[in-house]
């Protein structure tokens, strides 16, 4: 992408205010969102978008992935911006391609966002698959999980779009000695004077976060995210194969995935709970609750990272056999 913005509190309120960037953008009052972006993220758009008149539209999943015949059902030239969310909620890695080529054909912003950063090092990037605005968290890259709450989130867009981004642009130039200085550019006179014009009101500056993500990059290098992402992918497989050995799980959807995966538990899920907690491992995520209406009963997500070793995914294994 052509423009980044760092440092943003969190990955929802960068998603939310790319929505935002749409509708400056647009001139338009709806916008579509797929149904599997994070629940969380989708209430945060919702509170950003409380003071407006703004239709949200949702596009149903079919087999883990976002329905790309729903979203050609839906699409409209009233609709602003089209949001996805790859790796997707359920984990599944949606075909980006298709979805944006959908979006543009009638001249829709498309909007990609990412919760898994570390996906990045090996799956294609979102400029090259057509996004427009891509959002999402650095958590991943040397982020402590409980580090108060900010996760050090990201706005990349298109240069054309950099009046309307969130934030200010700070440029490099030399002052009157010639020495290096930087200044604000492309600064609006609405961020200060006329507010209620602003393009945001984004005033969180998570500097040690930046920093810390700038040195695990700088200390891992493209050949270690590489070498990381492959390894979320292959534990994550490798433990989804084991726990359906075991028989006690099944598959309910096929695609492709990063590092969570979706399987429904046979037997009773508080042993399930209970039998993980107790051997020092988190649970998976119930999904019944936040997909009341899609049949998703005993169905939980799993999610791996390179953390585990293999003689750990082996103990989960041994834990329901």
């Amino acid at each position: 992408m052509e423009v980044v913005v760092p440092s943003i509190f969190d990955g929802a309120s960068a998603t939310a205010e790319a929505v935002l960037m749409s509708l400056r953008l647009s001139h338009k009052n709806k916008i579509l969102v797929s149904s599997l972006v994070h629940p969380h993220y989708l209430e945060t758009i919702k509170t950003y978008l409380a003071p407006h008149n703004i239709d949200i539209m949702k596009i149903s999943f079919e087999n883990g992935l976002t329905s790309i015949k729903h979203l050609k059902e839906l699409i409209n030239d009233e609709i602003a911006c089209i949001l996805v969310q790859s790796p997707n909620f359920f984990g599944g890695i949606e075909n980006i391609k298709e979805l944006s080529d959908a979006a543009h054909q009638k001249n829709i912003i498309f909007i990609q966002v990412i919760t898994e950063a570390m996906s990045l090092g090996i799956l294609k990037s979102p400029g090259e698959l057509g996004a427009d605005i891509v959002t999402g968290n650095t958590q991943s890259f040397g982020i402590d999980m409980c580090f108060g709450g900010p996760h050090n989130a990201f706005l990349a867009a298109k240069k054309k779009y950099i009046r309307q981004i969130p934030g200010r642009i700070v440029g490099e130039t030399t002052d009157k000695d010639g020495k290096r200085s930087f200044v604000m550019t492309f600064r609006a006179r609405e961020q200060d004077i006329r507010r209620e014009k602003a393009t945001s009101n984004i005033c969180t500056n998570h500097n040690l976060n930046v920093i810390a993500a700038n040195i695990y990059l700088s200390l891992m290098g493209s050949d270690g995210i590489y070498k990381y992402s492959l390894l979320n992918i292959k534990k994550a497989h490798y433990l989804e194969k084991k726990l359906l050995d075991t028989g006690k799980f099944e598959k309910i959807f096929k695609y492709p995935y990063f590092n969570e995966f979706l399987l429904t538990f046979k037997g009773d899920t508080e042993h399930l709970n209970k039998t993980l907690t107790e051997n020092g491992f988190i649970p998976p995520l119930s999904l019944q609750d936040f997909y009341p209406d899609k049949n998703l009963q005993d169905t939980f997500l799993f999610a791996v990272t390179e953390i585990f070793s293999r003689d750990e995914l082996n103990s989960i294994y041994s834990l329901f056999l």
